[in-house]
């Protein structure tokens, strides 16, 4: 009698803990999983970041701002977009910065009356929200950025590009 009651307290004992470790088990997988995938997307994000870093720029020209973020495609899609942007402010002719990125890895996109007015991809509305102060009414400003997607095995998990 004594025997069986020990045997069925420690049963249901086990019964209890196991699902809970289980369950632990699970979560700190998936976190490892997660976190490596996270990990990975922001390898790829600084490979363009470097690709930009080195990229010059013209004479009499100044950063003014700049992004840098993974974000997800439009509509459904399992990749992610990569995008490194700078706003960058010039004083003179528009001819000489576009002839300046022509041969260059790098987009341009000219500000109209002090606006990022359009964008080649309306679904990335967020990169029109630049915080430029007015420094001087003289200057103008544009847009260079790298915009780029990958498709991985692994992007499916990462919650910025699903």
């Amino acid at each position: 009698m004594r025997m069986s009651y020990l045997f069925w307290k420690r049963a249901i004992v086990t019964l209890a803990v196991m699902p809970f470790a289980s369950l632990c088990l699970i979560c700190i997988f998936w976190g490892f999983i997660i976190g490596k995938v996270y990990s990975l997307n922001n390898q790829i994000l600084s490979e363009y970041e470097q690709v930009f870093r080195e990229t010059a720029h013209p004479p009499d020209t100044s950063k003014v701002a700049s992004k840098r973020l993974v974000t997800r495609p439009p509509g459904n899609g399992s990749h992610c977009f990569y995008f490194v942007g700078e706003v960058r402010s010039f004083s003179g002719d528009q001819a000489r910065i576009k002839d300046f990125y022509t041969d260059s890895q790098i987009q341009l996109q000219l500000f109209e009356n002090g606006q990022l007015n359009r964008f080649p991809y309306d679904w990335l509305s967020q990169l029109t929200n630049w915080e430029i102060s007015k420094a001087s009414s003289r200057d103008s400003y544009y847009l260079i950025y790298i915009l780029n997607s990958k498709i991985n095995d692994y992007t499916s998990l990462d919650l910025r590009c699903s």
